[in-house]
């Protein structure tokens, strides 16, 4: 069984799979379809080993298996496919003494194995690595090692100090962000990034923050008689006051504590806190607390409980949620030219639809994809089959600039943007009867997101107002979510289990998330980022795609961490 994660020019929408919705098992892909799972189904039907897609051999007698093939980043010599299954390697990885096809085959014939020397494919923006691999160029000398040569931690890093635009680690690491600084996670690897934090520092955790120098002592050294503080701030002169408050309050035997400032707490444990207009320890909802669980969460007392919807397990951290077995995720996007696929895990890649014009959107309905194509003249909504067979233009017809699309799994109903005529409308599957449903005041609509579950939608407007709005899925009870601190709001995504909005800023090359109803706005990567477009989510990784590297890369959908390039491309989202 597989999940599907939609990445029209990044809309990773998963086929509802966010909202727990996965599709029965069947053979829908062209490989599962007509041939084999290690085989590459040509246009005309024929069946050729999956090695020789993309290898600059012609092996399908109409040249399908060699159209196209910048966009799959295996080219010789600097990439090598492995020969008896789909998964491609680094050149760097040929032949250094280490088996990393399953076969063993990238380590055969190596006697007179050499990388020859051409000029690097990568953009301006990204830097070449040693074997030719191509990665963001703010990635270079940052302390971690992207390149699978290491050749970006090793060229001309001399001055890491002075390029360090984030923390700078005790071992000479960068943390591009300031957010992964006392956020419990060792990201420098020699601890330095969790040193001196105060976020624990709480009466909850039995810790007192000292009032001058911002230092934490224990709470039984306050009104111990030392000066613990270096300040005197745990020894104030409240601390000569009778413990007589202790009486008015419902704290458990021997846990009430006078504080320096006179004023008596309970000591709760974790898990609870002091609520002083009750007088007591009140439980905390750690449901509460961002990114705590993978999925769902469930508040209990003094504790929380971690769960996953359907298809996914709960791993023994008991917080993250995995696919369980005989279960992949796959990724459906669009270059300029074609609507393509990617399995997650085994990075098998194939085209639902090519030779195409000017896509954009891309959406999934269970067993139909759909695009967008707003090439002058010939703007048009066309589905057709996971394997690009039974294509059909649902829509030509009152079109001037289609965008971003989404479906309604519980109708079948069509919602798209258009730019060119400022509104967000839906039509009926068969394209047959439309209706705009949003679009007073709106400048240049682009991204849109559905919650078929409670019938809402949400919607980006990135012009002179720029916005993040909702409304019913029939148009009705607009509201304005987001406008401060926002300027071209591409792309969002919805993840339902978590309850959260994500849109990507293009202007501000930041990604930001929030709650359905506007609040607990959280910045989740910024700085790194070039020109994104569209973003998705799939359990705990987002995807974007973006057009000044051409390419879609991912991070953890909490931290913004470890980030990785999934595909890349000279024609990617190009407009």
């Amino acid at each position: 069984m597989r999940l599907v994660v939609l990445v029209a020019t990044v809309v990773l929408l998963g086929a509802n799979v966010s909202a727990g919705k996965v599709e029965s098992e069947k053979k829908s892909t062209v490989a599962s379809k007509s041939c084999g799972a290690h085989e590459f189904q040509c246009e005309n039907g024929a069946c050729i080993p999956a090695a020789g897609h993309c290898n600059d051999i012609q092996d399908c007698a109409d040249g399908s298996d060699e159209s196209g093939c910048d966009y799959f980043l295996c080219r010789a010599p600097f990439w090598y496919r492995c020969r008896h299954e789909s998964t491609c390697i680094s050149g760097s990885s040929r032949c250094d003494g280490q088996r990393d096809c399953l076969g063993g085959d990238d380590e055969e014939n190596c006697d007179n194995y050499e990388v020859p020397h051409r000029a690097p494919l990568c953009s301006k923006a990204e830097f070449t690595c040693t074997d030719r691999a191509c990665i963001p160029d703010d990635l270079v000398c940052d302390g971690v090692q992207h390149c699978l040569d290491g050749s970006d931690e090793t060229i001309g890093c001399i001055d890491i100090a002075g390029k360090c635009k984030g923390f700078l680690c005790r071992n000479k690491h960068c943390l591009h962000s300031h957010h992964w600084v006392c956020d419990g996670l060792d990201d420098c690897g020699d601890g330095s990034d969790e040193e001196h934090c105060l976020s624990e520092c709480t009466l909850e955790h039995g810790k007192y923050e000292c009032a001058n120098n911002h230092t934490c002592v224990d709470v039984t050294q306050v009104c111990n008689g030392a000066d613990d503080c270096g300040d005197g701030s745990d020894e104030g002169p409240g601390c000569k006051v009778p413990a007589d408050g202790c009486k008015a309050l419902h704290c458990a035997p021997q846990t009430c504590k006078v504080l320096p400032d006179g004023k008596p707490v309970c000591l709760c444990g974790v898990g609870f806190r002091f609520e002083p207009s009750a007088g007591r320890c009140v439980d905390v909802n750690e449901c509460d607390r961002y990114g705590l669980c993978s999925q769902g969460c469930i508040n209990t007392p003094g504790s929380f409980r971690c769960t996953c919807i359907d298809q996914f397990h709960l791993m023994r951290d008991g917080r993250t949620c995995e696919l369980s077995s005989g279960t992949e995720a796959l990724m459906l996007y669009t270059t300029q030219k074609a609507v393509g696929a990617m399995y997650l895990t085994s990075l098998h890649q194939y085209y639902v639809a090519k030779e195409l014009s000017q896509v954009i959107g891309v959406a999934y309905d269970g067993s139909h994809v759909y695009w967008t194509d707003i090439s002058h003249k010939t703007e048009s909504i066309e589905r057709s089959l996971e394997d690009g067979s039974d294509r059909v233009q649902l829509l030509t017809a009152g079109l001037i600039s289609p965008e971003d699309i989404a479906l309604d799994w519980l109708t079948g109903n069509i919602y798209f943007s258009d730019s060119g005529q400022m509104h967000i409308a839906v039509c009926s599957s068969d394209g047959y009867h439309c209706r705009a449903i949003v679009q007073d005041e709106l400048h240049k609509p682009r991204g849109i997101a559905l919650l078929p579950q409670n019938g809402t939608l949400f919607y980006s407007d990135w012009g002179n107002n720029a916005m993040i709005g909702r409304a019913r899925m029939d148009g009705t009870e607009q509201q304005v979510v987001v406008s401060d601190g926002i300027h071209w709001p591409n792309g969002l995504t919805l993840d339902w289990p978590n309850q959260r909005l994500y849109w990507i800023d293009a202007k501000l090359k930041r990604i930001e998330s929030m709650h359905f109803d506007g609040t607990d706005r959280v910045v989740v990567l910024d700085d790194v980022l070039k020109h994104p477009f569209s973003i998705a989510v799939f359990n705990d990784r987002l995807y974007w795609s973006d057009w000044d590297t051409k390419s879609i890369q991912s991070c953890d959908k909490f931290t913004g961490k470890m980030r990785q390039t999934l595909v890349h491309d000279r024609m990617i989202f190009g407009r």
